[in-house]
């Protein structure tokens, strides 16, 4: 398959350039919100070498290719006219020309904004597991993890879930063992935690992308609940869940603490407010000084409201939902099973299709 001559076939069925209001890809289609549907030439494009079929979906116009999928999406997006994922693809956010998207329904259009959120980490989020399922393998094998203490002890340790920086005072003289003779897991340990850790930062920055907001501002709002200023905040509290940010009427208003590494619902919540805020912005703000401003005061005014409601809402219902599902392993780890295996039945599909 010539990709670059199937992805402008596509588009030469599609309308064009200035037809194209949201393009993207899943598996194995191209994903595309048209401004007007009535310009699609479906024979033409089904003719195209490499293409499956076009199909109607999710208020959706789909190009099925198959595992190349990416590379004719990738043509399509260097063409004059376009922009991979952006631009154009932020319009239907914006409110402006979303026809067709609005009459998918608002259930519909939120799996499409969680869909086009993941994706794009997911080819890191798989390789990071891999490497994470690699180590525990081979220290399952007794590949490593073994080492001689200063004592001369043979001390077997949990590479993925031993001593980690921060633990008390008991646990430091076997950290820095086990630095000592294995330097180098510490770095390949580094990439197996690197998505995990901060998937907060990179799903904020996805779903600002896919909703129209800028999606450096997005990363930018989960990342500052990660910085170390954050996190001394809770040696300030002493141990306890909050504190004090300030007194209002005789109302102590409280800042929760949370842990938000690896955290996703946050930066969704977050962003979903972002993005109309920032349209606000821009309309209030001269164009002239929306490079300086915009940022500024959506930084100013989603951060501290991340950091004191969305964030700990967000936290908490991760927590309850992994409640539930602790509580049903309790009651019988076969019913886990059951309902993780049964949400394959949707989940699936919708990850990779959108449907």
């Amino acid at each position: 398959m010539d990709h670059q001559k199937t992805a402008q076939s596509v588009l030469d069925g599609l309308g064009g350039p200035e037809n194209i209001n949201y393009f993207t890809h899943c598996a194995t289609r191209l994903r595309v919100t048209l401004n007007d549907k009535s310009k699609v030439d479906k024979p033409a494009i089904e003719k195209t070498d490499g293409v499956l079929s076009v199909i109607e979906q999710s208020g959706q116009t789909q190009v099925v290719i198959g595992n190349e999928v990416a590379d004719v999406y990738d043509a399509m997006a260097k063409m004059p006219g376009m922009e991979k994922e952006g631009g154009s693809a932020q319009k239907p956010a914006a409110g402006e020309g979303a026809g067709e998207e609005k009459k998918a329904g608002i259930i519909t259009r939120m799996f499409d904004v969680l869909s086009d959120s993941f994706r794009p980490v997911l080819w890191a989020l798989l390789g990071s597991s891999m490497i994470l399922t690699l180590i525990v393998l081979l220290q399952t094998l007794g590949v490593f993890g073994h080492y001689t203490n200063f004592q001369g002890e043979s001390v077997t340790v949990d590479l993925v879930n031993g001593p980690k920086l921060g633990d008390d005072a008991l646990n430091a003289d076997m950290l820095n063992q086990w630095r000592a003779q294995f330097p180098f897991w510490f770095i390949i340990l580094g990439a197996a935690l690197s998505v995990l850790n901060f998937m907060p930062i990179m799903v904020g920055a996805t779903a600002a992308k896919r909703l129209g907001a800028n999606m450096w501002v997005g990363a930018a709002i989960p990342a500052a609940l990660m910085t170390d200023a954050f996190k001394g905040l809770s040696d300030m509290a002493g141990g306890a869940d909050h504190i004090t940010l300030f007194h209002i009427g005789g109302w102590d208003v409280p800042l929760y603490l949370f842990n938000y590494t690896g955290q996703i619902f946050p930066p969704l919540f977050a962003v979903a407010l972002l993005a109309p805020l920032e349209r606000l912005l821009k309309k209030v703000i001269p164009n002239m000084l929306h490079m300086v401003f915009v940022p500024m005061i959506s930084l100013l005014i989603m951060v501290p409201l991340t950091a004191l409601i969305i964030g700990p809402i967000g936290v908490k219902l991760g927590l309850g939902i992994s409640d539930v599902f602790q509580w049903l392993n309790d009651i019988n780890p076969a019913i886990v099973g059951v309902v993780v295996a049964g949400s394959y039945l949707f989940m699936v599909p919708w990850a990779c299709t959108g449907r």
